[in-house]
């Protein structure tokens, strides 16, 4: 029998606790995310972390840039956020227009303030085991096989997509679980026939139906990490017809998305803890 990775449930009692952990703390937090243009998936995704930050108690700031803004420009306006009173996480809403040096403008964020762990100073410590959170969507993935009880030591992962949110930190972390992890990218020949070999499928394109029903072998897990917007719906990698052959699957509204969100705001109080050890 199929069984849903419910990632919203999950998330309701991640939120639970860290609305005791924010009441404990005796300070204003505020999170700044650095928004350029009106992408509407975009938009969507900064309206999620609005309204659960309202509900935890932590108030979010939404700087909005032209999508003309330069990389020195938005690298200063990083920087200018990031030093702003009560200021505990920044994030850098993606994509970026194709003009701007993603990378640099990432790294202008303080590392006690990078929760979506994206600076170049983040990410060395993440693959050196030295940093106390995870990206937030690599966090939610495992969140979620740990709590279906979904094992990764000695099953084949294949990693659909090698972006900077999803398919380069979730290929360092699940090779660390001891899993044989397959990246499978836009050039890789026989892609569908490496797919279905897989235990785990997790993807994370932002293309609508780049997984199909025939791809997976009956029993996988499917994880579905793909975000698209559109005609006011949201989709997600994976065709609804594949769910018929997998065991367990996250759906697209009410998975891995629902439950980033959280760990966006669990990665804020960690830093902050981290950062602030005697005010807690």
């Amino acid at each position: 029998m199929t069984r849903i990775l419910d990632g919203k449930t999950v998330s309701e009692h991640l939120i639970a606790d860290l609305k005791k952990r924010r009441a404990a703390i005796q300070h204003p937090m505020r999170l700044g995310i650095v928004l350029v243009g009106e992408n509407p998936a975009s938009l969507a995704y900064v309206e999620q972390k609005q309204k659960v930050g309202r509900s935890i108690g932590i108030r979010v700031d939404v700087f909005q840039y032209s999508t003309t803004t330069s990389t020195r420009a938005l690298r200063r306006a990083v920087g200018t956020v990031c030093r702003k009173p009560h200021m505990c996480g920044v994030i850098v809403q993606l994509p970026l227009p194709q003009h701007v040096n993603t990378q640099s403008v990432l790294n202008a964020i303080l590392p006690h303030l990078d929760v979506d762990v994206l600076s170049a100073t983040s990410l060395g410590r993440m693959y050196t085991g030295t940093l106390p959170i995870l990206p937030p969507t690599i966090a939610s993935i495992n969140a979620l096989l740990e709590h279906y009880a979904i094992p990764t030591a000695g099953k084949t992962i294949a990693i659909v997509g090698y972006g900077r949110l999803v398919g380069k930190p979730a290929t360092l972390f699940f090779a660390q679980k001891k899993a044989t992890v397959l990246v499978i990218q836009s050039n890789t020949k026989d892609a569908p026939s490496l797919i279905q070999t897989a235990d785990i499928i997790i993807t994370g394109t932002g293309k609508p139906g780049t997984i199909q029903k025939e791809m997976i072998k009956k029993g996988a897990t499917l994880l579905d990490a793909g975000f698209s917007y559109h005609n006011n719906t949201t989709t997600g990698d994976i065709h609804k017809d594949a769910y018929q052959n997998a065991s367990f699957y996250s759906p697209v509204p009410g998975g891995i998305g629902a439950l980033t969100v959280a760990y966006l705001f669990d990665n804020m109080l960690t830093l902050y803890a981290h950062s602030h050890p005697k005010t807690q």
